[in-house]
């Protein structure tokens, strides 16, 4: 009987640090080109930098340990994340494996270009002022206001945003579009010399609403 209440013990220390596990780093870099690859994670999320500093967190619901790896070339700064597990092959026996979720939160400071490759992935920028490039396979995407320029490709998906004065570009093969709530046809555009703001959009089949502010 000991050894069960042990066990049962055990089992629960274990599952409470798998359920917190998570990593951060914070550093500064002068480079204006950030490069994030997210094909280990579910989510991104960028938000501005209040400070100088670029804040990255990943928080890991699975037992997978998350190490963020931070590489800079000369105007260039890569951040990528790299996988492993912790759990032995003796809790591996009791322990259902769960589903791999890992979700990473970018804190960035404002003006830099950020390029964002994925495969399944959810991005989502808050109004983030900066460039955005984004390439990834499917998603849901969600950049609430665009502040500056947007190159977004991805086959499958969902996406949102809002803009103001902004150039317009927008493709999907068999998805739709929307913008302002009303269904217009693919290949969608809007071209104003007035307008310094650049937005691409091109997709096969993802759905795209966009509203002007």
């Amino acid at each position: 009987m000991k050894y069960y209440i042990t066990l049962v013990i055990v089992l629960v220390s274990q599952c409470t640090i798998i359920s917190q596990n998570s990593s951060s780093k914070s550093f500064t870099s002068l480079s204006n080109e950030i490069e994030i690859n997210v094909r280990a994670l579910d989510e991104v999320k960028i938000q501005n930098s209040n400070t100088e500093e670029i804040e990255v967190h990943v928080f890991s619901q699975s037992e997978e340990i998350y190490t963020i790896t931070i590489k800079e070339f000369e105007s260039l700064l890569k951040i990528d994340f790299e996988k492993s597990s912790f759990s032995d092959t003796v809790f591996r026996k009791y322990i259902t494996k769960r589903i791999n979720r890992a979700t990473t939160l970018i804190k960035i400071p404002k003006g830099k270009n950020i390029t964002i490759i994925g495969d399944n992935v959810d991005v989502i920028s808050e109004d983030y002022e900066g460039d955005l490039n984004i390439y990834i396979e499917k998603g849901y995407v969600d950049l609430h206001t665009i502040q500056q320029g947007l190159n977004l490709k991805l086959y499958q998906g969902n996406v949102y945003f809002s803009s103001m004065e902004a150039n317009l570009n927008i493709t999907t093969t068999t998805g739709k579009i929307e913008y302002n709530n009303r269904p217009v046809f693919s290949p969608y555009h809007v071209n104003k010399k007035s307008y310094k703001k650049q937005i691409t959009v091109s997709s096969i089949k993802a759905n795209i609403f966009a509203n002007e502010l």
